[in-house]
């Protein structure tokens, strides 16, 4: 079995900065993952629930390299029957799963939404694991708790601590029980350090373009390059009309963020093309939060599904945002935004 300290050493060997606290974290997923194969079988739910190991909850600062380091536990797991998601998008199939299991009359909807999406997974991994609706706080208690019970191991990354997370959502008291959880089921670890890994090196110019007068025109001799015939896309879930050439897509900033849009619809839209050209990002001030949210959420889509980018915005992306809501998850959409635009990108839109 590969020893992920000596892949992640390799790493390093070719060119991975080192980072004593990132050693740190991929040590004790070493060790989580270790323990999970010494499990039993699946078959005996209470023999899964006495061995079910001490998951692990990574959090830090945007850009410190948590995702990176989940990646490599996923792709040195082995035989674990494990599934890795962002949080956002387990949060969707979770509600489609409820609304199945209460249209087929379940006794318990969660119990059975949550069955139905963990299946026989020892470990669950969430990425990015970030609470902002209130439905979402509100059920998430009873959805970890039947994970938990199950004997299913959880790593998940976040900007925050979990006592900080939904730290000013409403009646936030009904996600408390969601925190103790985490506290109890994981080792909370925080990838101390200031430095954020996405920024540096060379950009791409061509894919974040500053405009501080709004021209609506300011990408058009990109989308132009892009070859294939202009049609409608319709995103049915979304209700929106969106420019469409071959598998990419062009919308307006107003469009996708300023509609009463949510991450579901960021999903249907990531769905239907590789890159996006968003036009139009103005700076977004204390009137703006619940556009900034949705700014947010459809960035955070695409760079989980290594979608590509182009960009045409009022400023840099770490002036975009000078509100008060989002202070601190905007840091990471910035940095996300600063790392889209780098030239090895996998998303990178290709031009003619």
């Amino acid at each position: 079995m590969t020893d992920l300290v000596a892949v992640y050493a390799e790493r390093v060997a070719k060119g991975l900065q080192a980072d004593p606290a990132q050693q740190g974290v991929v040590e004790r997923l070493d060790r989580l993952r270790r323990e999970l194969h010494r499990k039993p079988g699946v078959l005996d739910r209470l023999a899964r629930r006495r061995a079910a190991p001490e998951g692990v909850y990574v959090w830090g600062d945007v850009g410190r390299g948590k995702s990176m380091l989940v990646d490599l536990l996923m792709a040195n797991r082995g035989g674990i029957a494990a599934r890795r998601t962002h949080f956002q998008t387990f949060m969707r199939d979770l509600h489609h799963g409820l609304h199945s299991a209460r249209q087929g009359g379940a006794d318990d909807p969660v119990s059975a939404a949550t069955d139905r999406l963990t299946g026989d997974l020892s470990l669950l991994v969430l990425d990015e694991l970030e609470i902002g609706d209130i439905t979402d706080a509100m059920i998430v208690g009873r959805v970890f708790r039947r994970v938990f019970d199950r004997g299913i191991a959880v790593v998940a990354t976040s900007n925050r601590a979990p006592g900080d997370l939904y730290r000013d959502g409403l009646k936030r008291e009904l996600f408390l029980p969601f925190v103790r959880l985490m506290e109890e089921h994981t080792e909370v670890l925080h990838l101390a350090g200031g430095r954020d890994y996405r920024r540096g090196g060379a950009v791409d110019g061509d894919l974040y373009r500053v405009d501080a007068d709004m021209d609506a025109s300011v990408l058009d001799p990109l989308w132009t390059a892009v070859a294939g015939s202009e049609l409608s896309l319709r995103l049915p879930a979304a209700r929106i009309t969106v420019r469409q050439k071959g598998k990419m897509v062009r919308a307006r900033f107003d469009a996708l963020c300023r509609a009463p849009l949510a991450a579901m619809h960021y999903l249907e839209l990531s769905d239907r093309c590789d890159a996006l050209f968003l036009d139009g990002v103005p700076r977004l001030g204390p009137r703006d939060e619940d556009a900034a949210r949705r700014f947010i959420m459809l960035i955070d889509t695409l760079y989980d599904r290594r979608k590509g980018l182009v960009v045409s915005a009022a400023a840099e992306p770490e002036a975009v945002y000078a509100g008060e809501a989002f202070i601190d998850t905007f840091q990471r959409t910035a940095s996300r935004l600063h790392e889209m635009r780098q030239p090895d990108w996998p998303g990178r839109p290709l031009f003619r």
